[in-house]
């Protein structure tokens, strides 16, 4: 199958380990465990197995946070899928900060 995505995809193994793992904050959940499945230079994709996903919308709002404390990056849910036992969300960044910081983060990572 041919790839829909017009942006290069970097694995999780590729990613420095401060995006592999996130708090992600949603104004109607709280805050969920989600660990990183990819990324590009303008979103991520996450997958979590917590019980709250009848909480989340395509285009919320959501506050990624580092599982370290050091930085935040603000986005919204583009794509969401939920399981029997899993969600998987698409985030794409909102804001010139958010998006400022993570491409430092691949730039210091080697990525970019």
């Amino acid at each position: 199958m041919k790839e829909k995505r017009q942006v290069v995809r970097f694995s999780q193994e590729k990613l420095p380990e401060n995006l592999k793992s996130f708090w992600i904050e949603l104004p109607a959940a709280g805050q969920l465990a989600v660990s990183t499945i990819d990324a590009s230079l303008v979103g991520i994709g996450v997958v979590g197995s917590e019980g709250i996903a009848k909480h989340l919308t395509n285009t919320a709002p959501v506050t990624l946070h580092s599982s370290d404390d050091t930085f935040k990056l603000k986005g919204e849910i583009k794509y969401l899928k939920v399981d029997k036992n899993n969600f998987h969300l698409g985030i794409q960044f909102k804001g010139a900060k958010s998006l400022e910081t993570f491409h430092s983060l691949l730039h210091k990572s080697g990525l970019i």
